[in-house]
């Protein structure tokens, strides 16, 4: 279960590789809440046809050596940091429609 939570620090094509290491190396019991569990993840997770598949949530490709953190509010604002281009955006620029597109 320890190197469960690290799957999602690998290159989305490597994580059904990994996964499916660590299940192998699993208690062969029919019935436990292990293969409940893994079972449960591959289903939702780990398949290309899953609703959340590893391309959604594993780590993205990085070709910087930024550090990384695991603290997820830092990730957040890092990201949101990245997405603007100057440390003072000018906030003069007004709305052209009065309702918002989503």
């Amino acid at each position: 279960m320890k190197l469960f939570f690290s799957l999602p620090f690998l290159h989305y094509s490597e994580v059904e590789d990994a996964f499916c290491d660590l299940i192998s190396e699993a208690p062969d019991v029919v019935g436990t809440p292990i293969l409940k569990f893994a079972d449960y993840v591959f289903d939702n997770y780990i398949s290309e046809e899953a609703a959340f598949p590893p391309a959604i949530w594993s780590a993205p490709v990085s070709d910087s050596h930024d550090p990384r953190t695991t603290n997820a509010a830092e990730s957040y604002h890092r990201h949101l940091n990245d997405m603007f281009y100057s440390p003072k955006p000018k906030n003069t620029r007004t709305a052209t429609s009065p309702y918002l597109n989503f």
